[in-house]
């Protein structure tokens, strides 16, 4: 369990250095209603820490997209950067709701 955490907490950390905006599901139920859970709210992708991610040197996870529902392995150390080169418009996205929610707070 905290191996899990560990790579968890890294890969959001380096998730939130490229400007990503995540959530980290740990509500316990099967992948499949999760999958199904973030395809109902739009999220184009999802990270799977699972024990393949504990039994491989170096650790993976599996990066799915959303609408064509592919997946892929990759080191979790290079996720955050993939996502970044995959979807460019999520970070480009993320700036700018982070700094219009912050203009707002600032009014309010």
């Amino acid at each position: 369990m905290q191996l899990y955490c560990i790579v968890i907490v890294t890969t959001a950390e380096a998730l939130t250095k490229l400007n990503i905006s995540h959530k980290i599901d740990t509500s316990g139920v099967a992948i499949g209603r999760r999958y199904a859970r973030t395809d109902q709210i739009a999220i184009p992708f999802a990270i799977t820490v699972d024990f393949d991610t504990l039994n491989k040197t170096p650790a993976t996870a599996t990066l799915r997209e959303r609408d064509s529902m592919k997946q892929i392995r990759a080191s979790v150390s290079e996720l955050s950067l993939l996502l970044s080169v995959i979807e460019p418009k999520l970070v480009k996205c993320t700036r700018y709701c982070k700094a219009h929610f912050s203009q707002a707070q600032n009014v309010l």
